[in-house]
């Protein structure tokens, strides 16, 4: 079930200097950025999701308030499964989290019992939404090698310099 989830949720951020650009009634304020949520209809795993955000987005979906929350809820109010968000634990301390693109979570959405690091292996969030409750659940999933661990965060550096500079291309629409 967790390995491979039906739906990923990227996130569109745009930054801008000026209201002036464009239309935004498609995207939500968070923290003086603009966030536009995307739902992908396809089955992947936690890093092909993260990838595929990273390389036709900006990455997956962070949810680290209500505001976040209730916009996801209202996009997947027809879905009702399980979907990819950006939270991962932190390799060095099992204790943590971190979003996709880096930094810590101010909020969590957890399930009662959750996370609850089942046998270990509870590495990414995913979580379940249906037009009444949303309920974040945690896959278990193999770690990766220290060599996996390694290539990917040189390769999602190299992601990062690109998304940067993509940020800046995008157009309200």
């Amino acid at each position: 079930l967790c390995r491979m989830l039906p739906f990923v949720v990227c996130s569109q951020v745009c930054y801008f200097s000026s209201p002036s650009l464009g239309v935004f009634s498609y995207f939500v304020i968070l923290s003086g950025t603009f966030s536009k949520y995307v739902h992908i209809n396809q089955k992947m795993d936690w890093r092909r999701a993260q990838i595929y955000c990273q390389q036709h987005y900006t990455d997956l979906a962070p949810v680290s308030n209500k505001r976040d929350n209730n916009e996801l809820q209202q996009l997947a109010s027809n879905v009702n499964d399980i979907i990819w968000i950006g939270l991962v634990r932190n390799s060095s301390d099992r204790t943590e989290w971190l979003w996709s693109g880096g930094g810590a979570p101010t909020m969590y959405f957890w399930a009662q019992g959750e996370p609850n690091d089942y046998y270990n292996r509870e590495d990414y969030a995913s979580t379940t939404i249906t037009s009444t409750h949303p309920v974040p659940l945690l896959c278990h999933i193999k770690h990766l090698s220290t060599l996996k661990k390694y290539q990917l965060k040189k390769k999602k550096k190299k992601l990062c310099i690109v998304l940067v500079y993509y940020s800046h291309l995008i157009t309200a629409k």
